[in-house]
């Protein structure tokens, strides 16, 4: 599991600003030096590594500025996290006491995140069945069992501009409550 992305959000949250750029050689030294619950790890990590893939290799194209395009992305979020309140864990062993729960699991068929073996989609959707009895829970995923329901999508590059991708949000269909 990575940690450092909740390191990032909740930095973000009580009013860290990022780095309005970043070098090749600073992208180096925080991936070898800096400690992942610092918030400049995760943002070196996702936000200045070539297609969004954590250390993907330093993100370089043109004049472009990733770190000040991550910057952006961030700040422009900032006013809509004060009210997160973010948990991190399994997820099938965290206290979640909410009525709105938000899973971002590993998507099925792409490069897993963090440490830890392979992901069990099949049990983390049962959880989600489970849980969906007391909650309401929202799952970001490219795609879900038949008893899921999408409720928003939207195309996305990849992250390298090769290709678009549909993200979609899903809810247990609620005839199954």
């Amino acid at each position: 599991m990575d940690l450092s992305i909740i390191s990032l959000l909740e930095a973000v949250q009580m009013g860290w600003e990022p780095p309005v750029s970043v070098s090749e050689e600073e992208y180096q030294r925080v991936r070898n030096e800096v400690d992942e619950s610092e918030p400049l790890h995760a943002f070196c990590k996702y936000g200045c590594s070539f297609g969004g893939k954590p250390w993907g290799g330093y993100a370089r194209s043109g004049d472009r500025n990733y770190a000040m395009n991550a910057r952006n992305s961030l700040l422009k979020q900032a006013s809509k996290l004060r009210a997160v309140q973010f948990i991190s864990g399994a997820y099938d062993e965290v206290k979640v006491d909410a009525d709105i729960i938000y899973c971002d699991p590993p998507y099925k068929g792409t490069t897993q995140v963090g440490a830890g073996g392979k992901f069990d989609t099949s049990a983390f959707w049962d959880w989600v069945r489970n849980r969906s009895k007391e909650s309401m829970v929202f799952v970001s995923e490219l795609f879900a069992p038949e008893d899921f329901e999408e409720i928003w999508s939207k195309k996305l590059n990849d992250g390298l501009g090769a290709r678009k991708i549909t993200e979609k949000l899903f809810v247990w269909k609620r005839g199954n409550r």
